[in-house]
């Protein structure tokens, strides 16, 4: 069961949190596919748009084990990505699920070293420019971010064997 700090909701329209990087009409899909990936009631509007997207009659009402999407070129999928990784490490408590000394883990995978580094920026952005998470960073390494909250974020590449930069070095 996840011990949220904050609604994703909440988190999504509150500029402390992700309201100010994370707005724009062209990011309704995915604020809604965001709040009802989480567990949370969507409002008759929201499950409207919840149907259009996904041919499903109702939002999940508990948070979904995996989120599939077939989304194209230039769909947001990165930046999104990028807020539910910065949501799941920053406003859920994990303190239940982690034992004395242990760190958790949100890893974020990408496509490419190019995407990846994308993905990292956009994770970095987010907690630089969010009031609320900017103080959570403890060390940033070029592929990680350790928070406060006892949480890593790790990005990266989920395969190096067709990704042109990695393969030069193997």
């Amino acid at each position: 069961m996840l011990r949220k700090l904050v609604s994703m909701r909440d988190a999504l329209s509150d500029p402390a949190y992700f309201g100010e990087v994370y707005r724009g009409e062209s990011l309704a899909s995915w604020r809604v596919l965001l709040i009802a990936a989480l567990g949370e009631e969507l409002t008759d509007t929201e499950r409207e748009l919840f149907q259009a997207v996904t041919a499903r009659e109702r939002e999940p009402l508990e948070p979904v084990a995996e989120f599939w999407g077939v989304i194209g070129r230039r769909g947001g999928k990165t930046r999104s990505m990028a807020v539910l990784t910065a949501y799941l490490a920053a406003c859920i408590d994990h303190r239940h699920a982690l034992g004395p000394g242990e760190r958790g883990k949100v890893p974020l995978l990408a496509a490419s070293t190019l995407q990846a580094d994308q993905a990292f920026s956009f994770v970095s952005g987010i907690f630089s420019a969010s009031r609320n998470l900017s103080d959570l960073v403890e060390t940033s390494t070029s592929d990680t971010l350790s928070l406060a909250t006892g949480v890593d974020i790790e990005i990266r590449n989920g395969n190096i064997f067709y990704d042109k930069k990695a393969y030069k070095g193997i």
